[in-house]
């Protein structure tokens, strides 16, 4: 099976596991009012972005009720700026070789060139992303590494296997499936 940019890359690391650090960094590191502050800072940023063609704005902030996939994209282009400044200049890092990383699985047509920059990236990541155990960012992170971690590793092979993975999603079989059983 191919790798699934949607519920690996963007829901699973970035929402699941990046937005959750940056919330309890936040909390551990200047206290529950504190960290409300901050977000809601935060929020007047998101919200305020400009009207600009492959931007989003959140009115909302990061309050909805629903979040759709194109919706996290959106928050990936911008969340770098919004989290500037809050944050020590190591997670700011860490969360920039995740999401170009990101944009190399998302791209349409993958190189090899793309591929050799995808496994620096990762190992940057890797590498990057201990900053959430260090006593300076005073975060503890459970399950730092867990198998959703290392599927990262497995998109070379599978690009490899399937080509660009832009356009799978594990959801697809499941409509599929879900269409094919209604209609016995």
């Amino acid at each position: 099976m191919s790798s699934d940019i949607l519920h690996q890359l963007i829901k699973g690391r970035f929402k699941d596991h990046f937005i959750k650090w940056l919330t309890q960094y936040l909390h551990k590191t200047f206290g529950k009012s504190g960290a409300h502050e901050i977000l809601k800072d935060i929020d007047r940023w998101l919200a305020a972005i400009p009207s600009f063609p492959g931007l989003q704005s959140f009115p909302d902030g990061r309050d909805f009720s629903q979040w759709m996939g194109d919706d996290f994209k959106a928050l990936m282009k911008i969340i770098i700026c919004a989290v500037n400044g809050h944050v020590p200049l190591k997670i700011v890092s860490c969360l920039s070789a995740f999401i170009e990383l990101c944009y190399i699985a998302r791209k349409n047509m993958i190189t090899s060139v793309d591929l050799q920059q995808y496994d620096s990236l990762l190992i940057e990541y890797h590498e990057k992303r201990l900053v959430f155990l260090k006593k300076e960012v005073q975060i503890v992170v459970k399950k730092l590494s867990p198998s959703c971690q290392h599927a990262l590793g497995h998109f070379v092979e599978s690009i490899h296997n399937f080509g660009a993975p832009n356009s799978t999603c594990s959801s697809i079989t499941e409509n599929k499936h879900i269409e094919s059983v209604k209609e016995l």
